[in-house]
Formats: C-alpha cells, sequence, structure tokens
C-alpha cells in the first residue's frame, strides 16, 4: 500500500509541475490566463497587506472598498478579496513587502513548503528512508498543491495545527507555542482546548495562553490597538456576510456540511442545521476518545484533526496540510504490521489524503470526513479492547 502511495505521489507531482508551468506560461504579465485572479491568486492578499503595513496604511485592510480601490489601483484588474485575518498575523507577512510580488510568491511557496515538510517530519521521529517517502508523499499530496497554487496560508496552518497536537504530551511548551499561534485562525481551534483539558494537558494551555497574549499585545503595540478596533468593527462583520452569502469556487474549498447546504442553494441557516449533526458527532468523539489514557497515539491525533475539520462549519481544503503526516503516521503503522492489502483504514486515509482535490469535483467532504472519524473511532476502540485483553490474561498468568 505504500508503494502505491508513492508511485500516486510521483506520478502526480509531475503532472502537477507541468500543468502549473503551462498555466504560467498562458499569464499576462501578473495576470493570470482567466483574466479575473493573480499569480497565486489569494497570495496576493498577503502580499498586499505586508506593502500596507511598509507604506504605514495598514488600516485600509479592514475597510473592504478602500481595500479594493488599492487593488485595482495596484494591479490594474478588479480583484474581489476582502482582509479577515486578525492583526498578529501581520507577522507571518510583513517581510514578503521587502520582495516583488513574483519573487515573494516563491518564497511563500517553497519557504512556507519547506518548512512543513521539515517541521512535521522531524516531528515523526522516524528513520531517514522513512522521512523520504513521506517528503514525496507530502509534496504530492493536494493539500499542498492546492496551497501552491492558490498562494494560502495552510502551510502555516497545517504545521501549527499538527505540531500542537503531535507534541502536546512530549514537548508542551513548543505544543502550546503552536497552538496559541494558530489563534490567527481561530475556526481551527474550536475542539482543541476540549482535547487539552479531557487530557490534562495543563502547561500546554498555559503556554498556548501566553503565546497568544504576547502576539496580541505586540501587535497592538507595533500595529496600533486602532488595528484590533478595526478588525472587530469592520473585518469580523463583513467576514461573517462573506461567509453566509459567499458563492462559487469560495464554497467548493470548503469539505463541510454546511458549504454543501450552501452549494445546494440553501441560506445561511438551513445550512447550519445541515452542519449540526456533524458538529456535534465530531464533539462527541473528542470526549469519547480523550476521555480515557492514549491506547493508540497516531489514530488518536489523526481523529482529533479530522474532528477539527468536521466541527466548523468553515473549514477549508488547504488547510488539511495537517492531516497529511497524520495519514502518514498511520499508513507506516499499518505496513510495519504486515497488513499490505486495501482494508477500512487504508481506504479511508486515500480518500482523506484526495479529499482537497475531490472537493472541487463533488460535494465528497462531509461524509468522507464523518466516515474517517467513525473508522478510526472504531480502530481506537479495538485497540483499547486489546489492550484490556492482555492486562487481563496477564493478571490471570
Amino acid at each position: 500500500m505504500r508503494r502505491i502511495f508513492r508511485y500516486y505521489a510521483i506520478g502526480f507531482l509531475f503532472v502537477f509541475v507541468g500543468l502549473f508551468a503551462f498555466y504560467l506560461s498562458q499569464a499576462t504579465g501578473l495576470v493570470d490566463p482567466t483574466g479575473r485572479d493573480l499569480i497565486g491568486r489569494d497570495f496576493v492578499n498577503y502580499y498586499s497587506a505586508s506593502r500596507l503595513v511598509l507604506d504605514g496604511h495598514e488600516e485600509t485592510l479592514l475597510k473592504v472598498s478602500e481595500y479594493r480601490t488599492y487593488l485595482e489601483t495596484q494591479y490594474g484588474i478588479a480583484l474581489w478579496l476582502n482582509w479577515s485575518y486578525p492583526p498578529h498575523y501581520l507577522f507571518f507577512v510583513f517581510p514578503l513587502a521587502l520582495l516583488g510580488y513574483l519573487p515573494a510568491y516563491a518564497v511563500w511557496v517553497i519557504l512556507g513548503g519547506g518548512l512543513f515538510i521539515v517541521l512535521t517530519c522531524l516531528s515523526l521521529d522516524r528513520g531517514r528512508k522513512t522521512m523520504i517517502g513521506y517528503g514525496s508523499i507530502a509534496l504530492a499530496s493536494p493539500a499542498f498543491i492546492a496551497n501552491c497554487a492558490f498562494g494560502q496560508n495552510g502551510f502555516i496552518t497545517g504545521t501549527l495545527l499538527y505540531l500542537g497536537v503531535r507534541l502536546a504530551a512530549t514537548r508542551p511548551v513548543l505544543a502550546g507555542a503552536c497552538l496559541g499561534a494558530l489563534t490567527v485562525k481561530p475556526q481551527l481551534g474550536l475542539l482543541i482546548p476540549l482535547f487539552l483539558v479531557l487530557r490534562g494537558h495543563w502547561l500546554v494551555i498555559a503556554s498556548a495562553a501566553v503565546t497568544s497574549i504576547v502576539m496580541i499585545g505586540l501587535s497592538a503595540l507595533i500595529f496600533g490597538i486602532e488595528m484590533w478596533q478595526g478588525y472587530i468593527d469592520y473585518a469580523l462583520p463583513y467576514q461573517r456576510v462573506v461567509a453566509e452569502e459567499g458563492t462559487g469556487l469560495f464554497l467548493k474549498m470548503m469539505p463541510t456540511a454546511f458549504a454543501l447546504g450552501r452549494l445546494q442553494g440553501w441560506d445561511a441557516s438551513a445550512a447550519m442545521l445541515l452542519q449540526a449533526p456533524f458538529s456535534l458527532l465530531a464533539f462527541g468523539l473528542v470526549v469519547w476518545a480523550f476521555r480515557r489514557p492514549s491506547a493508540d497515539a497516531g489514530a488518536e491525533q489523526a481523529l482529533l484533526i479530522v474532528c477539527v475539520f468536521m466541527f466548523s462549519p468553515y473549514s477549508f481544503n488547504y488547510d488539511m496540510t495537517a492531516l497529511v503526516p497524520a495519514l502518514f503516521l498511520l499508513l507506516a503503522h499499518e505496513t510495519e504490521g504486515g497488513r499490505h492489502g486495501l482494508n477500512r483504514l487504508t481506504l479511508i486515509m486515500a480518500g482523506l489524503y484526495l479529499l482537497p482535490l475531490l472537493t472541487f469535483i463533488a460535494p465528497f467532504g462531509p461524509v468522507t470526513i464523518a466516515a474517517s472519524a467513525l473508522v478510526l473511532a472504531h480502530r481506537i476502540e479495538e485497540t483499547h479492547a486489546n489492550k484490556s485483553d492482555m492486562m487481563r490474561h496477564g493478571a490471570v498468568d
């Protein structure tokens, strides 16, 4: 099974590189072949934010009409973008303004993707040969490709989410720092406090709280308290409008039941009713899995990350980079255990791995994520049962 993944990875990577090279060759200046976006699509948001910060006009980010006028003036086409991040996210992007647009885009993708692979790879604690296999699978994962093509920030968020979960039991201060920094995208952290409390990771909680307070405080000091006031007054209300009324590609990048409802033409309230049972299932599975001592750390970490994407109505496929190292660990464990064929676990791993691509084709997201969570829960329950049997037999002997 691992060999199949590796062959897929190499083939898919070559196909993507060829298609992306063709895409770039058809661009006109910075404008991509569609004529509606710049090369790197969403990256223009991060680059423009850095330019505005460097010029001392960061407040323009928060006022949608002013920001879009700025974008049209800078790039010559109307770009229907808005800024949705809290001010401490600017720490991740402000150095980009030191470069031109295309060099900055290259750095964003190459440095961000490289750090994602290296940092998550180091956390896996496995041999060099295995790490080469992980690198190829990560490079060719649809979540990785989505971040490259759309210029999104999933390399940052995926790294922070995965390391925060992976290192909670072994390196709590570092895990907390990652989770504290993840507050730049709070919808990804909604279930994390529940997990930390259930497992008693108090040092992680303290580290996360300190990190977020320091980042928020520094952002207020450096960018001004007015940025936070503007974020609350302008950015948050408009982001709610986008979430409730957004259409098209925006919704196809969300593997959630809420997005499925909106794609069917439902209003936000009806779509949220469709989302509700999936969110409740995610909440219940986290309580069920983490109220007990750990039995299968790899499956539990994968389950938690899957539940993160099932719980939030507004999760996106490019943030699913966090699942790539978790799925790789599960795959490695399966093959090391002598199980090389297809089974329920390997099938759901393949489904989750491909889901960031499948969301563009059909609304498979909610069902795939929910089925994956249930299969992982069954795997955890089996491990608990096996350990209980071993303890009973040991006591009898």
